[in-house]
């Protein structure tokens, strides 16, 4: 409970309802229609993580995570690069870390690389999106999407839950307009 309360802080959320998606069985568990956005405090050299954002197989059968990725219209990352994608099981609860320095905690030695993850039926997990920080700025992904396949079938969702990143010299932490 103390990482979700001291590392995640939502920043931005309006009403737009045309950017989320869910096909197939895997929902992101994020408010449709509601931009959200994640940040950490940073500098080059420093790496982070961005965890603000969790799955579920609401499906019959299970489904295997193929890739993971930040994205969206007004990305801004030229100094900073997704370095891996993890995930960490949270079926049943747990404590869910919304962005921090990494590694952060028992994340990194409880959660395991996404591609080929097999998300059972009810299965849910966080997906951590490691970071590496190459120069100090503002970097920012608008939107989380994930890839993966159930039933022989490739789909993809996304959601607007995104993540910034802002250097440690900045008073304030908000999203490029």
């Amino acid at each position: 409970m103390a990482a979700l309360a001291v590392a995640l802080t939502l920043i931005s959320t309006s009403c737009t309802g045309d950017d989320a998606s869910r096909v197939g069985p895997v929902a992101f568990m994020a408010d449709e229609g509601f931009h959200q956005t994640a940040y950490v405090h940073a500098d080059g050299g420093q790496t982070v993580v961005f965890g603000a954002t969790s799955v579920r197989n609401e499906g019959d059968g299970a489904a295997t995570l193929n890739a993971g990725s930040l994205t969206g219209d007004d990305v801004t990352d030229d100094g900073a690069n997704v370095a891996e994608v993890r995930v960490l099981d949270i079926t049943g609860g747990g404590d869910r870390v919304g962005a921090a320095l990494w590694p952060f905690e028992h994340y990194a030695r409880n959660s395991v690389p996404l591609q080929g993850f097999e998300l059972p039926p009810g299965g849910e997990v966080e997906l951590l999106f490691v970071v590496k920080v190459d120069q100090s700025g503002l970097w920012h992904w608008p939107q989380t999407l994930l890839e993966y396949q159930s039933g022989g079938t490739d789909y993809e969702t996304r959601t607007n839950t995104g993540f910034l990143i802002c250097p440690r010299s900045a008073d304030e932490c908000d999203p490029p307009a």
